[in-house]
């Protein structure tokens, strides 16, 4: 992490930057760089330094741009190009990030990640050498032994994959949990569940808060048929990491198990909103989700949550029509809740209708919409598409005070996306003034 920040701490422009960079406050350190670059619009150092303000942010796209921009003023540094080197390894952009890496000295640190592109590409025998003479120059570098753990695990030389976790275990003084978590899922594979059990319980006594962990022990304890435990440790791994989808599907199968068929749909439900945010993999998983809810109103047809449900469920499908149908089967007094009116103002958006601006009027007026619900709504219309509704409604939010400096940074990010990069600017400096920072 030092190597990141060197490059950018060396800038001392003002007070008022180096204190938003020791509170990681990124949006006041650019708009102070900004302000900077007003004067000289050329300046390689100050295009670096927001290169390194957006990587930090975790902004990487933009990052990449101004260290670029910078290069062909003037050649980055070292420290500068390792970073643009980490950009487009965060980006995917694997040939990018290797091109940069290759024109840095050879240290452990550069091997490394020239292992971990190569990794990326499953380029495996190119991988090897690279994380053996990483280890060589830093015999103690635990994530080049967990890396050369990953790498001889892809190409089933297990020994040797077992063998570099265990290394890496040993050598790991900062506790990190990643290596007993892939030896405890390797050992898991193999069908070792007895060291599995071991190592992974280490794992999560190391990092109580390492959702993966968690999840590999609820696996193994589903496995060895200790229902119950695994039903806990899959919850511990759903409350520590929300968006795992794997771990809300296994909570579901526990549940089915277990004959909680309520806690099972609640479960798929969850699992449906990760797919919302682009994280599952599997497609499949949001049908089951909506045949489970079918399956409970057939059961209780008066169930206005699995209503909510299955119309919210629809609507993530893209469903539009059908998600409205349900939620037009809600008794009246609940058509005005902000959950209805949500799902009904994104359906009606995305198929055009013209009731899209009664309903925004009546979803801004509701008592009840906190900020959290706003910003969840608006989520939802990126999520179909609907930047158009999204704008005004965005806007609007924030002028009846339901948004806050959150609010703005998605405005801002909004403007940015539709190349309005003045109003960016501008609702970035707002969203400082309101932060109080």
């Amino acid at each position: 992490m030092l190597l990141l920040f060197a490059s950018f701490l060396a800038f001392d422009w003002s007070k008022e930057y180096r204190e938003a960079l020791q509170a990681r406050n990124y949006v006041r350190a650019e708009i102070v760089l900004l302000r900077e670059l007003k004067q000289g619009p050329e300046s390689a150092p100050l295009l670096s330094a927001l290169g390194g303000v957006h990587f930090q942010a975790g902004n990487f796209e933009r990052a990449a741009a101004f260290f670029e921009k910078a290069n062909r003023i003037q050649p980055l540094d070292e420290s500068n190009r390792f970073t643009l080197a980490m950009a487009y390894a965060a980006l995917n952009q694997r040939e990018r990030a290797r091109e940069h890496l290759l024109g840095l000295p050879e240290t452990a640190m550069t091997l490394y990640w020239q292992g971990r592109l190569e990794f990326a590409g499953a380029d495996y025998k190119r991988a090897i050498p690279r994380f053996e003479k990483a280890i060589e120059l830093n015999p103690s570098f635990v994530r080049a032994h967990d890396s050369l753990g990953l790498t001889y695990e892809a190409v089933s030389n297990f020994d040797e994959a077992v063998r570099y976790y265990r290394l890496a275990m040993e050598k790991n003084a900062e506790c990190s949990p990643w290596p007993a978590h892939n030896l405890g899922k390797l050992l898991l594979t193999l069908g070792r569940t007895d060291e599995a059990e071991s190592v992974l319980t280490t794992c999560v006594s190391c990092a109580p808060d390492f959702a993966p962990g968690h999840y590999q022990l609820g696996r193994l304890r589903e496995k060895q048929g200790r229902v119950n435990e695994a039903m806990a440790s899959l919850r511990t791994a759903t409350q520590k990491k929300p968006g795992s989808p794997d771990a809300w599907f296994a909570l579901a199968r526990v549940y089915q198990k277990l004959g909680h068929p309520f806690d099972q749909a609640e479960a798929l439900a969850n699992l449906a909103r990760v797919q919302q945010n682009g994280i599952a993999r599997d497609p499949s998983l949001l049908d089951q989700a909506i045949q489970t809810y079918r399956g409970l109103l057939q059961l209780s047809p008066a169930s206005t949550d699995a209503l909510y449900q299955l119309a919210f469920l629809l609507m993530i499908k893209g469903d539009h029509v059908e998600a409205l149908a349900q939620v037009a089967k809600l008794p009246q007094s609940h058509l005005q809740r902000p959950q209805a009116l949500a799902v009904s103002l994104v359906c009606h958006a995305a198929t055009g209708r013209e009731e899209t601006p009664a309903l925004l009027e009546s979803l801004l007026a509701h008592k009840n919409l906190a900020e959290a619900d706003a910003l969840g709504i608006l989520a939802a219309l990126y999520a179909s598409g609907q930047d158009k509704v999204a704008l005004p409604l965005l806007e609007r939010l924030l002028e009846r005070g339901l948004a806050g400096s959150a609010g703005l940074k998605e405005l801002a990010a909004l403007y940015e996306k539709l190349d309005r990069h003045a109003d960016a600017r501008r609702t970035l400096e707002e969203a400082v003034k309101r932060s109080g920072a």
